[in-house]
């Protein structure tokens, strides 16, 4: 997750990547990924992983 947050760009090929033919579901920097409609694994650990490290700084 570190190395997502800290990319200059993303690409995210969506659910169903691999064998299955996955599709480009979102292509842009990552507060555009995070405010965006977009559905994805990706974004829901990303979201789960700023909220964790949002809460250690609080703590400290």
């Amino acid at each position: 997750m570190d190395i997502i947050k800290n990319a200059d760009w993303l690409i995210d090929i969506g659910l169903e990547a691999s064998f299955r033919g996955g599709q480009v579901v979102f292509s842009g920097r990552l507060d555009e990924f995070i405010n965006s409609d977009v559905i994805s694994h990706t974004k829901r650990y990303m979201l789960e992983f700023l909220k964790e490290e949002k809460s250690i700084f609080v703590m400290y």
